[in-house]
């Protein structure tokens, strides 16, 4: 199961969006704090503050899981693998091409050159960086 838990039907004093997170020993905890004020007669203003902590087992969080109250959110760091190289190689073929299109277009003589010179330092750019491959 993920880290984090997130409440997507509200239960107890939880509502929706509130996180629950995996602690050390597996289990989830969720904390609360929520501020009232109160106006007094005599005009004065009165603040109270409620804080609560909820944890709950890994298997209480499946079944809460299954029974749609909890939904777990995907970590960050599973992110797929992206290589930069093959990343600024897609940029210069796209680029490329852009710089293409912009010499054949029938645009104003100016945007043209204003675009074409934008292309063609991007384009110095991304070589300059993928010259650093080794």
């Amino acid at each position: 199961m993920t880290k984090t838990l997130k409440v997507k039907d509200p239960f107890l004093r939880l509502d929706l969006g509130d996180v629950f997170e995996r602690t050390e020993n597996g289990d989830y905890v969720a904390s609360v704090t929520e501020d009232f004020t109160n106006n007094s007669e005599d005009g004065k203003v009165y603040t109270t503050k409620y804080h609560a902590s909820f944890g709950i087992s890994e298997d209480y969080a499946k079944q809460m899981i299954e029974d749609g109250y909890l939904e777990e959110v995907p970590d960050t760091n599973d992110k797929k693998f992206v290589n930069i190289f093959d990343e600024i190689d897609g940029l210069i073929n796209h680029y490329s091409k852009q710089l293409n299109d912009v010499k054949t277009s029938d645009a104003h003589p100016a945007v043209m050159r204003e675009e074409e010179t934008v292309y063609t330092n991007l384009l110095t750019v991304l070589n300059h960086l993928k010259s650093l491959k080794k």
